[in-house]
């Protein structure tokens, strides 16, 4: 994997490591009775191939479950919304257009 890290240290780095690093191990970082998480649902073991956290199945946030289908659509929506707020930053549809070189 690149950087040297096994798929379960990649895992661990940003479940286990990152709270842990926050001060906030006591809430998040596990799966328990009186912690916080989010739970991501796999099709495949990332552990095999950590690509495999791509491969997303359904996602449990803030106790509301996401199916395949529902996890698309928000996908779509937040898409949508970013593009229109760039175009509403540049006030076109057209692509900002990169300064010359040399200019100031």
């Amino acid at each position: 994997m690149k950087y040297g890290l096994t798929p379960q240290q990649a895992l661990a780095a940003s479940a286990i490591n990152g709270p842990a690093f926050l001060g906030a191990a006591d809430r998040f970082g596990e799966l328990a009775v009186g912690m916080t998480a989010d739970v991501v649902l796999l099709d495949r073991n990332p552990l095999d191939d950590i690509r495999a956290t791509r491969a997303l199945n359904a996602v449990v946030l803030k106790g509301r479950s996401l199916d395949r289908a529902a996890l698309t659509a928000l996908t779509a929506r937040d898409v949508t919304r970013s593009h229109r707020r760039g175009l509403a930053r540049w006030g076109s549809s057209r692509r900002p257009r990169s300064p010359r070189r040399g200019a100031v």
